[in-house]
């Protein structure tokens, strides 16, 4: 799927980063006033980000890889967010929107230890911020320092906006792909599941498959008769069944080799 045109806000955000890097963040100026004149004067020395802890250098970092990253995407390249689950949009998205709120607060943390970290010389001395204050007011001189931000500052401050901006854009873009992406269809066939060894409680066995050839079906025999089959060599075919249980002889079936017995049995001689 191809990026949306928004994608090129980080790209833009990681230029804009790459620039405020090389340029001045702060030079402080003072305001001198003196027998009743005034005037402004700026320091001979400009801090950059690398200046002053460094700690200003981490946020142009980010933004300048973040936004390679992002470009790779866009032109179709293998790039660091096409790995993993998620989907690469949400991926550069999330990881704009981080480089861009690293880069905002390095500008504020920027902001507040400029006045501890810098140093004014005057008379072959240095002298801190405060202390430099306290130097002109012994010499008669009224001083009002100011922190002086430059056009580095504010391009690292428009860069860590724009990446938050566009990171957001990407990332519901991605969102937005990966609940339009189809279902892949199934390479096989899912297994059938396993049938239960027990049944659960209040439902009957399952039918169990007979393996081998199938069972002929033998027909019931009449009562009081041996089952059709070769009899044996002392005992004729269709001998009557004596019933111990009940005092009573089961008649013979008829037919003619059975009319004897037949007899028989409705005389009273079994």
């Amino acid at each position: 799927m191809k990026p949306p045109q928004h994608a090129w806000l980080i790209p833009l955000a990681g230029v804009l980063g790459l620039i405020g890097a090389f340029t001045p963040w702060f030079r402080p100026q003072g305001k001198i006033s003196y027998q009743g004149q005034s005037a402004t004067q700026n320091a001979a020395d400009a801090v950059h980000a690398w200046d002053d802890g460094k700690i200003g250098l981490l946020g142009p970092i980010l933004l300048v890889v973040v936004g390679v990253g992002v470009l790779l995407l866009i032109l179709g390249r293998q790039s660091r967010f096409s790995r993993g689950s998620a989907h690469p949009f949400s991926s550069a998205g999330k990881a704009a929107i981080a480089a861009g709120v690293v880069a905002l607060v390095c500008v504020v943390i920027a902001w507040f230890v400029v006045t501890s970290q810098y140093r004014f010389t005057d008379g072959g001395k240095t002298y801190g911020w405060s202390g430099y204050i306290k130097f002109a007011k012994a010499s008669g001189v009224d001083l009002e320092l100011s922190r002086g931000p430059q056009v580095g500052l504010w391009l690292t401050v428009a860069g860590g906006v724009i990446a938050i901006a566009g990171g957001v854009l990407l990332l519901l873009a991605g969102r937005a792909a990966s609940t339009s992406a189809p279902t892949p269809a199934p390479t096989s066939a899912p297994l059938p599941p396993a049938p239960l060894s027990r049944p659960l409680a209040g439902q009957p066995y399952p039918p169990q498959e007979q393996s081998g050839a199938p069972q002929p079906y033998v027909a019931p025999q009449p009562y009081g008769t041996q089952p059709t089959g070769p009899a044996a060599p002392d005992e004729p075919a269709g001998r009557p069944v004596r019933q111990r249980a009940s005092g009573r002889v089961a008649p013979p079936p008829d037919g003619p080799g059975n009319r004897a017995a037949r007899d028989g049995w409705q005389d009273g001689r079994p």
